[in-house]
């Protein structure tokens, strides 16, 4: 029996092949498991490439399947398929090296490298080469090949290594993508070493091709297809479901995070496309798969209804019909709502906003306060009261009042409660509850009945966890029975859009230690993309969910353009720029539901929407109901984006007046915590719509640009 392995090139391939020729792999790789001395494959040494490992299987009259065969070892490397002629030439230049150093299988194109001369060419002078101050042994160590060592000399700024990533292999493009943005070599090299222990073969001195095949540090670009006599399990839904890179190789950082038995909960960190939604949904099936007993299921949740619908969409392709009725995936307030109906018998009604500021201004007008006061008052209820579930004035008289730099004295404190009594009385009164009423309902219920039967789930997984309440993790640990892999929460404050600063351990949830961990590598945009939006953001502080402070800095493995930003003379302009744009896409091969068209306010939505149906482009609301394979234009505001991505990304009337918004900003001016507080969530925001984008950003606005990209620090 042999192992056969599929490369993320030769899947990249593979789903652009007819349909009649996709069908004839999973016979392939079969035949290869059975016998590798199998002559009916036609399988023929590659006198031609460069490796002599290399070899070609004919799967039809015009394709070929290329693969890596080393001799004396039973497995097979499925690296490419195309027609012959295009195979062969694909694969003249590629060299494949087990590197004992990083316990990988590299691929480095030796063909092209030399075509350009930069092998030959001259180092750069010393003092002048980025990684100057990296040993030639460091390289080495880092993955760098001998033959490479001279073109790692010829980088001298951060704008040609983004011109010389794809001339590495993704692990080494990593490391020194890291030390190209300031970490020193031997935090890299310690990182790197971290990882092999995860390897089978870490101690072995004879570092073969099937040991780096097969090792768990190739996980960044190698699937095990089939191995020990058994076809792996996802091999089918791998080569039926659209072609998705995070559905098949996760990093080994990632890999660990997933399969990795904990003794209680786990808090996962991790800026914008750094995979933690994704290593959440792999979480989910790992846990059905290996670790929870038959019955026993599994609470999915997050924080909006569009995402958890999106969620749920994506996780029935990666389970079976019997795991996905052993998952709930549900948003928090629909969570919450339902425990509060079912436990109390009762109907729950959200109060509208309205309503609620006009509850607010009555009992203003009843205890005698200015009307500018309204936001202080709003705020104290919210950040003060609400946050630290606050029901008596003996718990509200003596609670810190942290972050609020307005000091109130006792007199003022007992005038704030009195107010805050009559609106709560009177939502009683009513009926209506807030979203935060609901969750503290189901938290108390659950509590009072640690034995309902009702809600039973023996692990929950938390996505977008920056931006649930207190409240929720509160509920969340009543629901949820403490044990082992009990609860996987991911999340990132650099994403925080609703001002909801979370500590865990205030919520009986301890993650300390081993069980913090941190993703720090980019897998969705661009560097340029990424540095960008970074902009908005570098001058705020995030926190890590728990009280302490996130330190990460992330990278992205992959270069492209600049973000394109204009500004145009009135709205009209704004939008034939943008129409204009979407027709050259189409035209160049891209999908309509490839591009998303996202926007401050639900009136530019609006506007938006009515400009592409004037000029024939299907499009569609981003929502918990839209399915994104329909061929329309995806069009939203940029907070229901939260938790997508696209291929293409355009952020319309980003206007100095809209983003902040100059109402809001009016409003809060007399309050510097809310006013500091709501710039901090314009920021996020605006960081969080520009990180959907994979491979392109387009800003435009009409009047001035907002200053969070013209002066990130909001001035």
């Amino acid at each position: 029996m042999s192992v056969v392995a599929l490369q993320d090139t030769f899947l990249e391939a593979y789903s652009k092949i007819p349909k009649t020729e996709q069908k004839r792999i999973y016979k392939l790789i079969d035949a290869l498991r059975l016998d590798m001395n199998n002559k009916g494959l036609n399988l023929e040494r590659m006198r031609e490439a460069l490796d002599p490992n290399v070899y070609s299987v004919r799967l039809s009259h015009s394709y070929r399947v290329i693969l890596v065969r080393p001799e004396d070892e039973n497995v097979f490397l499925l690296v490419w398929i195309d027609h012959h002629d295009k195979a062969y030439r694909w694969i003249k230049g590629k060299r494949f090296v087990p590197n004992k150093e990083t316990r990988t299988l590299q691929m480095w194109d030796m063909e092209n490298v030399n075509a350009d001369g930069v092998v030959t060419g001259e180092p750069a002078p010393a003092g002048q080469n980025l990684f100057a101050h990296v040993t030639d042994e460091q390289l080495y160590q880092l993955g760098v090949i001998r033959e490479f060592i001279p073109i790692v000399r010829k980088i001298k700024t951060l704008d040609d290594f983004e011109i010389y990533k794809p001339v590495f292999p993704n692990d080494t493009c990593e490391y020194l993508s890291f030390i190209a943005q300031g970490d020193s070599p031997e935090e890299v090299l310690q990182v790197m070493r971290e990882l092999e222990r995860e390897s089978d073969a870490a101690d072995k001195k004879d570092f073969t091709v099937s040991d780096a095949i097969t090792s768990p540090v190739s996980s960044r670009t190698i699937m095990v297809a089939a191995k020990d006599r058994k076809l792996n399990r996802q091999l089918q839904e791998v080569l039926e479901q659209p072609l998705e890179r995070w559905r098949i190789f996760l990093h080994p950082r990632q890999k660990s995070v997933v399969e990795k038995n904990y003794r209680g909960p786990v808090r996962v960190l991790g800026g914008a496309g750094t995979g933690k939604t994704v290593i959440a949904m792999h979480r989910a099936r790992y846990l059905l798969q290996h670790f929870l007993q038959n019955g026993e299921r599994v609470l999915f949740t997050t924080f909006t209804r569009t995402l958890a619908q999106n969620l749920k969409q994506i996780l029935s392709t990666m389970l079976s019909p019997h795991e996905m009725e052993r998952v709930d995936v549900i948003h928090i307030d629909a969570l919450a709502k339902r425990i509060a109906e079912k436990g109390n018998a009762c109907k729950v009604t959200i109060v509208s906003g309205y309503k609620l500021n006009a509850l607010w201004k009555e009992a203003m007008q009843k205890y005698d306060w200015d009307a500018d006061k309204y936001t202080f008052l709003r705020a104290e209820y919210d950040r003060v009261i609400q946050y630290n579930g606050i029901e008596t004035w003996q718990e509200y008289m003596s609670v810190p009042r942290i972050g609020r730099r307005t000091s109130v004295s006792r007199s003022m404190r007992k005038r704030i409660w009195n107010t805050v009594s009559y609106v709560v009385e009177k939502k009683k009164e009513h009926g209506w509850f807030e979203h935060t009423d609901v969750l503290r309902e189901a938290r108390k219920w659950l509590e009072a009945n640690p034995s309902q039967s009702l809600f039973q789930y023996r692990a929950a997984i938390i996505d977008e966890a920056q931006d649930m309440h207190q409240e929720g993790f509160r509920l969340l640990r009543a629901l949820i029975p403490e044990a082992e892999n009990d609860l996987f929460i991911v999340g990132d404050a650099h994403q925080r859009i609703y001002s909801r600063q979370v500590v865990l351990g205030r919520c009986g949830i301890h993650v300390r230690g081993r069980r913090s961990l941190r993703l720090n590598v980019n897998y969705r945009t661009t560097e340029q993309i990424r540095q960008k939006a970074v902009e908005v953001i570098r001058k705020m502080e995030f926190d890590d969910l728990d009280g302490g402070v996130d330190h990460g800095n992330d990278i992205s493995l992959f270069s492209g353009t600049v973000p394109v930003i204009r500004s145009f003379r009135n709205s009209t302009a704004e939008k034939e720029f943008i129409v204009s744009r979407i027709r050259e896409l189409l035209e160049s091969g891209v999908k309509r539901n490839e591009i998303a068209i996202l926007v401050p306010t639900n009136d530019g939505l609006e506007i938006v929407m009515k400009h592409l149906y004037k000029h024939e482009l299907p499009a569609e609301k981003l929502s918990a109901n839209m399915n994104p394979d329909r061929p329309r234009i995806q069009c939203g505001t940029m907070h229901n984006s939260k938790g997508l991505e696209f291929r293409i990304v355009f952020i319309a009337e980003a206007n100095e007046d809209n983003l902040p918004n100059t109402g809001v900003l009016n409003m809060k001016k007399n309050e510097p915590d809310e006013l500091e507080a709501y710039l901090n969530e314009q920021r996020s925001l605006l960081y969080v719509a520009m990180t959907r984008a994979r491979e392109q950003i387009y800003i435009t606005s009409y009047g001035p640009l907002t200053a969070l990209l013209s002066d990130p620090s909001g001035n």
